[in-house]
């Protein structure tokens, strides 16, 4: 049996791996209020703003089996102070005049981003009661939401008090006092370093892959997470702005209401999943709220400005639906494989920014009519 006394330091681990994941998420969401100095200084239209902020989501997505395999396998607090430093670095880097030195600075960004919500389930996972993981879960989830919020609106002040370069190297030196932090305090959970050891990688990935309901769970991980990805995470601001002639502030703080909505939900919908033990109804109630309310934000006509944030309330916090996801990735694969099968689940998660996000940039770009706000298409 492994000691699940919670220490100081599995406290500590737990929020540190959380303000990490925290930290990730205001940087995953950065293009959406940085948009238009974006397409200003490096001279982008919708579909090229749109390749370059799904950088970040390319290698996210593509590490997130490898971090997963390494969790299983090593230090946690080496793992995760590593993976924070290439982040801040990447961060720094995005503030380039230079498309391809942002590029690369974005692509860093989502290979350290990779390993945040990982590291929180597996400490979870492993160093805390089994009962509460959904809600452990949840409040991470929550804690990545209030990230994302303070990448919008409170981002997009500071963008305005420091400028934005400056804003993006300030965010990378609180990302190297976060990696110095851990590598001092986190501990990786005790009897856990060696036993993925025992088998190899393939087979791990076999057992994994071999499970039909893993997939059927990541098809619903990665359309669930999606508005997050489509709206929140890049488009919903230059939407609104459009659609309502709003300020980029005023979008800004609308659009957080999808990141308050994930705030509240996410523990809720976490508690209640692991009080009635229920995994299906929660996934299911998520889903239909959620297509409800973004079928009336994009499709009713003369929608008026003050039912939006409401909508967008109910359209994030639909998306912690994922969430329970989660556990039952957890509860359906092997003890020896778990940060690998998250990883597995958080990857088709975040699919999304590398597949919806283009996506949706090219279908905006082949649709314009050559009109111009402000200097940017």
């Amino acid at each position: 049996m492994m000691n699940k006394t919670i220490t100081w330091h599995v406290f500590a681990s737990y929020l540190l791996a959380t303000t990490f994941l925290c930290y990730e998420m205001a940087l995953q969401v950065s293009p959406n209020v940085l948009a238009h100095q974006l397409m200003a200084s490096l001279h982008l239209n919708a579909a090229s703003l749109s390749m370059l902020a799904s950088c970040y989501f390319y290698t996210y997505t593509s590490m997130q089996i490898p971090a997963g395999l390494l969790f299983d396998r090593y230090n946690t607090k080496y793992l995760l102070s590593f993976a924070i430093i290439i982040c801040a670095a990447g961060t720094f880097l995005f503030q380039s005049h230079f498309i391809a030195i942002a590029a690369l600075g974005r692509t860093m960004m989502g290979a350290g981003s990779a390993f945040a919500f990982i590291s929180v389930l597996f400490i979870a996972a492993y160093s805390l009661p089994a009962r509460h993981f959904a809600l452990l879960a949840g409040i991470a989830q929550l804690l990545a939401a209030f990230g994302a919020f303070i990448g919008e609106a409170p981002l997009s002040a500071m963008t305005q008090f420091l400028g934005w370069q400056q804003t993006l190297v300030t965010l990378a030196f609180i990302g190297m006092l976060l990696a110095f932090s851990t590598l001092l305090i986190v501990q990786s959970p005790k009897r856990t370093l060696n036993r993925a050891k025992k088998i190899s990688i393939r087979q791990q990935l076999a057992t994994i892959s071999k499970n039909k309901q893993t997939w059927y769970i990541a098809l619903y991980a990665f359309f669930n997470w999606g508005p997050i990805m489509i709206l929140a995470a890049l488009w919903a601001v230059p939407y609104l702005v459009s659609r309502y002639q709003i300020t980029v502030a005023h979008a800004a703080s609308l659009t957080g209401m999808m990141w308050i909505g994930l705030i509240f939900i996410s523990p809720l919908l976490g508690w209640l999943s692991d009080r009635f033990r229920q995994r299906l109804k929660p996934m299911r109630w998520s889903a239909t709220s959620g297509l409800i309310a973004t079928l009336l934000l994009l499709y009713y006509p003369d929608l008026s400005l003050r039912y939006v944030p409401l909508l967008l309330f109910i359209i994030g916090g639909a998306c912690s639906g994922q969430i329970v996801s989660f556990a039952c990735v957890k509860e359906l694969n092997k003890e020896n494989t778990i940060a690998t099968a998250i990883g597995f689940n958080n990857m088709a998660v975040v699919a999304g920014g590398a597949v919806l996000q283009p996506l949706v940039g090219y279908w905006l770009a082949g649709h314009w009519k050559h009109q111009m706000l402000n200097s940017v298409p």
